[in-house]
């Protein structure tokens, strides 16, 4: 199931920016995948192909050095790897696979902990922003980071008794399960700039990023739907809006295509008046905010020209990974 086109975004396409290197980011994250054992039969390899990850680094990151794209692009692949592994576990298994991912960050001992390959893959991404970011930027990252890895504990206590959120609580704690933050961190590591705080802060700037974390967050809700409704998966905006207002599900996918209408016009308008910093603050915010930009149509792009990724479900070609069905609105 795709997503209706926005109609902002075809009114205003933000330029793309496809890395000259976007077929070498398809092979690096490939083989990225199968030195850490996160491919582990041919299936999984094919879905994998097919999913075109590579693409969406070389899309989002278009305008960086290869290096800064390959680790974008292996940090994207470990969500995405991490989100299908997580959402196959009961609770108490999410539980200690958190614990051993929050290890990762605060340099625990990894000898326990590596049979897990996205917990080794975690490891290796980590030390490559370690090394590649300044030490402000590091500690947003692994702020954000940490938050992303808590809340898969609150997604599975959901998962196992089939329960949808109300909409509050879903649009809070979906900016927090969505990891955009740590992935907009990377458009300053990656560009090897460090925004300081007041400019990040600023409600202005502070705002067109949460702009850009709920449209991707959308977005991959409705282009996701019905593979999530397979899986039985709860998380998703237009089931909340399907459960909260008793809408019928083409109802809410027009509800929540509005919102993200209406937000992109929202990041745009913020666009106009984004204030001045100063001659080298602005520079670099400049760049975060053309970062923004790519993010914004290098996931549509990829979403829509690209990935087979939601025409399958996360661990083969088809069929139905689980026979639970989407709750019912009168649930």
């Amino acid at each position: 199931m795709k997503p209706a086109s926005s109609p902002a975004v075809r009114e205003r396409r933000f330029p793309s920016a496809v890395h000259p290197a976007v077929e070498e980011l398809e092979l690096h994250g490939l083989q990225w995948c199968q030195r850490f054992g996160m491919l582990p039969n041919e299936e999984r390899t094919e879905v994998f192909k097919l999913s075109k990850f590579g693409w969406l680094g070389g899309r989002t990151y278009g305008r960086v050095g290869f290096e800064e794209a390959c680790l974008a692009t292996r940090y994207l692949i470990w969500l995405f790897m991490n989100d299908d592994w997580t959402d196959t576990l009961p609770l108490e298994q999410v539980r200690v696979h958190e614990q051993h991912l929050l290890g990762v960050l605060e340099g625990a001992d990894p000898a326990d902990r590596e049979v897990v390959p996205t917990v080794s893959a975690l490891r290796d991404v980590w030390k490559d922003v370690q090394a590649m970011a300044a030490p402000l930027c590091q500690q947003r990252f692994k702020l954000h980071l940490g938050k992303y890895i808590r809340s898969t504990t609150w997604e599975a206590g959901n998962r196992r008794v089939l329960r949808v959120p109300d909409l509050e609580a879903y649009l809070e704690m979906r900016l927090v399960t969505g990891a955009m933050d740590s992935v907009l961190d990377l458009i300053e590591i990656t560009q090897h700039l460090c925004l300081p705080d007041a400019v990040l802060r600023h409600e202005v700037v502070a705002e067109m990023a949460l702009c850009v974390c709920h449209l991707i967050n959308w977005s991959n809700d409705v282009g996701s739907l019905e593979r999530e409704a397979r899986q039985g998966d709860v998380h998703n905006l237009v089931m909340v809006l399907r459960q909260q207002h008793e809408l019928s599900m083409e109802e809410a996918i027009r509800r929540a295509t509005r919102m993200y209408d209406e937000m992109l016009e929202r990041f745009v308008a913020l666009e106009r008046r984004l204030p001045s910093f100063g001659a080298e603050e602005d520079a670099a915010l400049r760049l975060y905010v053309v970062g923004l930009e790519d993010w914004l149509q290098g996931y549509e792009d990829w979403f829509r020209e690209d990935s087979q990724r939601y025409a399958l479900d996360s661990w083969g070609l088809g069929g139905m990974v689980s026979n639970r069905g989407v709750p019912s609105s009168n649930s």
